[in-house]
């Protein structure tokens, strides 16, 4: 390296920013993966979130459905009529349930139909 006046210099090498430029690197590595963990919590608590809103919306729909479904019992044990059963039975009866809600359904759905047919036989 040359100085102005024309005479060479013995460079000086300065370690301490060498250091200094590795610490900075190692500490933006760990801001970089400080950084990086925190948008993995983010998304881990925002799909739980989700999770947790489908699985007590379909907790809601089960709930209700069984409530449904008792009231059609309690109302077909209490005599009603077929016209009350059905309109009942048409908002909880779905032939792609589960097989153990559906088999039940069946039998709520073809009592309905006996009771109707009986009470045509007897209208005739």
């Amino acid at each position: 390296h040359m100085a102005f006046y024309g005479q060479s210099r013995d460079r000086k090498l300065n370690f301490a920013r060498d250091a200094k430029t590795v610490n900075k690197s190692s500490h933006l590595d760990k801001l970089r993966q400080e950084r990086e963990e925190r948008e993995r919590n983010r998304h881990r608590t925002q799909s739980a979130i989700a999770i947790q809103a489908v699985v007590r919306s379909f907790l809601d729909c089960c709930r209700h459905g069984h409530a449904l479904r008792r009231d059609f019992d309690e109302a077909q044990a209490a005599g009603a009529g077929c016209r009350q059963l059905v309109g009942l039975l048409i908002h909880f009866y779905n032939p792609r349930q589960a097989s153990r809600v559906l088999e039940a359904d069946h039998q709520r759905l073809l009592l309905v139909a006996h009771r109707i047919l009986n009470a045509e036989g007897d209208a005739n």
